[in-house]
């Protein structure tokens, strides 16, 4: 029985209208006060107006990422960067302007807590930007044969993949629900498992309507055929914290109709557990191109890291899709542990960093669209 692993990148995600990389740093350097509000719990939306103290945050925000952008080409993950290693020991020149930004708003709170809800106003934008206005329709959209769209030649190419008995290993860099979509096919139909269960599960949800919500909880087991690895965290992954303590319980798959404050347990040691998290601002995902690597060693993205290096090392292929090559922590993993010497890059407009790992992997590089890819691609 064959093992294939794939890995997706960012370009994967782009036929379905998800913004690439360039796109979304436009989008943030463009960013004006009015286009996004912030409610009274520090959620964030776009498009939307709250009365809320948040607000006044707005402007610091804004001048601060304009002031990265004058010194820097403005990459959204290296502005995460800034903004944390500026949180841990700030910058005297930076810390000096901030300082004159939080007088000039009336901001009371330190530079420290004013950097901290800049990191949840980036990384909830980043959420909006991306997942708005599809996400909603993502996880209940059925795909019928025989077509969709942009992605034919990937469905037929993995129903084959199934069909033939391989075990197919699905690691994404994605924080978006479009491969959990294709899964909820005709070609596919909805047979995968990503670590999460609801199986006995003690968390739920209150939703848009106020009913209760069974939520899946990672379990980190893969029984079925086709495995997703989202090494990077997802739009609908939510850390759910322990009592008074920063430390998880477990991680919990949340939908888009319930919000972050509305997460429960049925507690059964009520000393350490908490009946309601409500400290989540948005879902769990990595940014930075050094801050993730840093989040790396968590229990969460350790086991899925694992994962990722075990199915390397046992795979017959591996396929890499949309992916830039540009993720240090990434390619050092893949240089250790994929033993094979079987490996397609399939990227219809590689750049120089593609074309230079590709080289460095002696691996087969095939410049087409996923639509475009079949079986013999691989």
């Amino acid at each position: 029985m064959e093992n294939i692993s794939f890995l997706l990148g960012a370009g994967f995600s782009i036929p379905e209208g998800y913004k690439g990389v360039k796109e979304l740093n436009q989008i943030f350097v463009d960013v004006k006060d009015d286009e996004f509000s912030v409610n009274t719990d520090g959620t964030l939306r776009i498009y939307s107006h709250f009365n809320s103290s948040y607000n006044k945050y707005k402007p610091i925000f804004i001048r601060c990422l304009k002031y990265y952008n004058f010194f820097h080409q403005f990459d959204y993950e290296k502005f995460f960067d800034f903004l944390k290693t500026n949180e841990e020991r700030q910058n005297l020149i930076f810390n000096l302007y901030l300082s004159w930004l939080r007088k000039n708003s009336g901001v009371l709170h330190g530079n420290k807590e004013v950097i901290s809800k800049m990191i949840n106003f980036l990384n909830q934008l980043v959420f909006e930007f991306l997942s708005h206005p599809k996400a909603c329709k993502l996880q209940s959209q059925y795909l019928n044969k025989p077509d969709y769209p942009n992605y034919n030649g990937f469905l037929n190419t993995i129903e084959n993949l199934k069909n033939q008995g391989a075990n197919i290993n699905f690691h994404t860099l994605n924080h978006d629900l479009l491969l959990e979509k294709l899964m909820n096919s005709a070609w596919l139909q909805n047979n995968y498992s990503d670590g999460f269960t609801k199986s006995n599960t003690q968390f739920y949800g209150i939703d848009d309507t106020g009913a209760k919500v069974p939520l899946a909880y990672f379990d980190n087991k893969y029984p079925n055929q086709i495995k997703i690895f989202k090494l990077h965290g997802s739009f609908d992954y939510y850390p759910y914290h322990f009592k008074n303590s920063k430390s998880i319980d477990s991680y919990v798959k949340v939908d888009f109709n319930i919000g972050p404050s509305n997460l429960f347990k049925n507690v059964t040691n009520p000393a350490i557990e908490e009946a309601n998290d409500f400290g989540n601002y948005h879902s769990d995902f990595l940014s930075g191109t050094t801050s993730k690597i840093r989040r790396y060693n968590e229990t969460f993205y350790f086991n899925l890291l694992n994962h990722f290096e075990n199915n390397l090392k046992n795979s017959d292929r591996l396929i890499i899709i949309g992916y830039g090559c540009s993720d240090k922590g990434i390619n050092n993993l893949i240089k250790k542990h994929f033993r094979s010497k079987k490996i397609s890059i399939i990227n219809p407009k590689p750049g120089n960093e593609v074309k230079r790992f590709a080289r460095m992997l002696n691996a087969r590089l095939l410049e087409k669209y996923v639509d475009h890819m079949t079986i013999n691609d691989l």
